[in-house]
């Protein structure tokens, strides 16, 4: 039941949401937050010791991005975010994300074993 909790939480769009708040607001804040929301997610991943569902929530997220920036991004967003595309930022945040999860997760686990 814990795995579908944290899968549910990644399931939250937080790099469009993220890229939202920099489009219309101008503002890098709601990265902040979705670093911190996805550390939170990670740290439940590392106390469940369960590197699949680390991965499988950031597939997840990078598909409800994709599909909430098909539905919601304005034609503001093919320039703002030069010279990368829409898809290619989301992209771009969406590894960045998980390489520093999968940093943070090995890190961890490393740290338990020695």
């Amino acid at each position: 039941m814990k795995n579908n909790k944290i899968l549910l939480g990644y399931c939250v769009p937080y790099a469009f949401l993220a890229m939202y708040g920099d489009v219309q607001y101008g503002s890098m804040l709601l990265y902040a937050l979705m670093i911190v929301c996805m550390g939170l997610l990670c740290r439940s991943c590392i106390k469940a010791k369960k590197l699949g569902v680390l991965l499988l929530g950031n597939v997840c997220s990078f598909a409800v991005c994709a599909v909430c920036i098909l539905l919601f991004a304005g034609e503001r967003w093919s320039w703002y975010f030069k010279p990368l595309l829409p898809y290619s930022m989301l992209l771009f945040v969406s590894v960045i994300a998980l390489v520093l999860q999968l940093l943070i997760y090995q890190a961890s686990t490393h740290k338990t074993s020695s």
